[in-house]
């Protein structure tokens, strides 16, 4: 009997954006079909799921560049995956090698545009265009990258599906502003792993916030934070600046619950989740002025144009504006609301059937 078979070899580590994406997908799926199958190395997934097809773990992203991983997956799919078992959903850009029934998840086209080495560049400017045509469709997650996709990779509108992501905002939930009073006010920067991140201008920005805060940065192991940690020293920030590695949940909503703003300032991102866990937690963010962002989170930000002094000091002096900040943390937890769980897995379901229309069999 045929299947969903849902692709998850390449999610990466658990915390990311795209790992928890790709739990939510298995979520919500699992709801609806009875006949589902993962393919991942994480054995978890064998509570949610009857059939967990294991594949190694040396194939799943890391935050350490890998020109050798890529090559070991191309050979994994094109020999070994279990192509003839079903429909294959890859929550990852991935496509299964000589296979038509399949739709893949490209979150965004930053690598497109800012890529971390050729392999990659080449990978996206040419490989995966042509690859996505010989396939059913796409699922992506902002009304921004559907554009870019249409607009780059010439693929016809209706392929597309748009299927936001989702925060738990019984979970991601304001503290008493008391509990914050004894504590050194910081700022926060999560996932700041890679370059398009852009804490390396947050970093060069310090005359506007130095004096008045800390600041906190989350990032995975790698070459860029290395460099953000040489950086810091240059600025003489050593005493102003943390680094920390990955953290359970509960730690990263503490770390959000008492922060006085997260910022956010990506040079280009695909949906961009931390600011919306801020908002839910009732904290100000600051981000860059992109589409994307504009799309997902409305008015409820500090916006800063990149590489504008003015700025970042104008945003750094909003946020001692007590009136202005509480305008904008109204906005932020309405905003929060508006990406739920329930309306991932209604867009989600709408999405492959639209793509699928056989699967309703299945149901």
């Amino acid at each position: 009997m045929k299947q969903i078979i849902i692709n998850l070899s390449r999610i990466g580590k658990q915390g990311t954006g795209m790992a928890i994406y790709s739990k939510q997908v298995v979520h919500c799926l699992k709801a609806h079909f009875k006949n589902l199958s993962v393919v991942s190395p994480d054995k978890k997934y064998q509570d949610d799921v009857l059939n967990l097809i294991r594949v190694p773990s040396y194939l799943s992203i890391t935050s350490r560049l890998s020109k050798i991983r890529p090559i070991l997956w191309l050979l994994y799919a094109y020999f070994f995956f279990p192509k003839k078992r079903g429909h294959i959903l890859s929550t990852t850009h991935h496509t299964i090698p000589l296979v038509r029934k399949q739709i893949v998840t490209i979150h965004d086209l930053r690598p497109f545009f800012y890529p971390d080495n050729y392999l990659q560049k080449f990978y996206f400017r040419y490989l995966l265009p042509r690859a996505v045509k010989k396939i059913d469709g796409i699922l992506t997650v902002s009304q921004s990258t559907k554009e870019l996709l249409i607009k780059h990779y010439q693929i016809e509108p209706e392929r597309i599906q748009v299927v936001h992501n989702c925060v738990n905002v019984t979970r991601f939930k304001p503290i008493d502003n008391a509990k914050k009073i004894n504590e050194e006010p910081y700022l926060l920067m999560v996932g700041a792993t890679w370059k398009h991140k852009n804490a390396h201008e947050m970093l060069a920005m310090n005359k506007y916030w130095q004096n008045r805060y800390n600041l906190k940065i989350l990032a995975g192991n790698g070459k860029y934070k290395q460099q953000l940690i040489e950086l810091s020293q240059r600025y003489g920030l050593t005493d102003k600046v943390e680094f920390i590695d990955y953290l359970t949940e509960n730690e990263l909503i503490s770390l959000y619950q008492r922060a006085v703003a997260l910022v956010y300032p990506s040079i280009m991102e695909g949906f961009g989740i931390p600011p919306i866990e801020a908002m839910a937690c009732r904290v100000p963010v600051i981000v860059s002025d992109i589409p994307v962002f504009r799309e997902n989170y409305g008015n409820a930000p500090i916006y800063v144009t990149l590489n504008n002094h003015d700025s970042w000091r104008i945003a750094f002096e909003q946020l001692t504006n007590k009136e202005y900040i509480e305008e904008r943390l109204i906005l932020g937890q309405q905003q929060s609301q508006k990406y739920s769980k329930e309306r991932m897995c209604n867009e989600l379901f709408d999405g492959i059937t639209k793509i699928w229309p056989e699967i309703k069999e299945l149901l």
